[in-house]
């Protein structure tokens, strides 16, 4: 029996800005964990949040919402969110869905 994934985040701040490293599989079992994340880095208010997706092996319409309602946040706030692109096969979730026309992925960490 195969068994999914561990979700992992890590955070880190690197100047002002702030990253998390997200591994496994984003969904309604992990998503509050992503946000308690999010939070934490976003308690010294960076200017920037980066969330690295390559790690990540599935995405579901909760994960697909958490992200799209940080991108909100962002933009009320006034900070700047980067996504670093998950696999081909996860990406396509985003794809599907229309979500890749909203979200800031980019392919690599822009400096």
């Amino acid at each position: 029996m195969n068994q999914p994934p561990a979700f992992e985040v890590d955070v880190t701040r690197n100047g002002t800005a702030a990253a998390l490293r997200v591994r496994g599989e984003l969904d309604l079992a992990t998503v509050g964990r992503l946000a308690q994340a999010r939070d934490e880095a976003l308690a010294h208010k960076p200017p920037e949040l980066l969330i690295d997706l390559r790690a990540v092996q599935f995405v579901d319409s909760s994960g697909l919402k958490f992200l799209l309602e940080t991108h909100w946040l962002a933009q009320r706030e006034g900070w700047t969110l980067q996504l670093l692109k998950p696999a081909e096969s996860v990406m396509k979730v985003f794809t599907v869905s229309g979500a890749d026309r909203h979200l800031p992925f980019v392919d690599r960490i822009e400096a």
